[in-house]
């Protein structure tokens, strides 16, 4: 492609669409961002939003799941970003499927 970052409105797009399509979607959106320098000041909130309970019951939560924790592996996510998400992880496991709460647990173990 001559010009990938012209692929950002399609995927932000099917971000809006939410589910395994929103997550990857935003996986597309971080290779854009890693690799072909865009600025989407917004990826963490994206993501944030796409952590709901029913991720937990997802037939795909392995691959979303995969994607998460690359993500949220990157030393350069700030402290506040990576409290948000163990606060969301947290308040998850609460009302995940016993198979989810140990996934969150494992997370927020990762993150600390």
């Amino acid at each position: 492609m001559l010009s990938p970052n012209s692929l950002a409105d399609f995927l932000t797009y099917a971000l809006d669409q939410g589910g395994l399509t929103g997550i990857l979607a935003l996986n597309g959106i971080f290779l854009l961002v890693t690799q072909h320098r865009l600025e989407y000041p917004a990826f963490f909130q994206r993501l944030y939003n796409l952590l709901t309970a029913d991720a937990f019951a997802a037939k795909q939560r392995a691959q979303f799941f995969a994607l998460v924790d690359i993500f949220l592996a990157s030393p350069m996510v700030p402290a506040y970003t990576a409290a948000a998400f163990i606060k969301r992880f947290a308040r998850l496991s609460l009302q995940a499927p016993p198979a989810g709460a140990l996934l969150a647990v494992a997370f927020i173990h990762n993150l600390i």
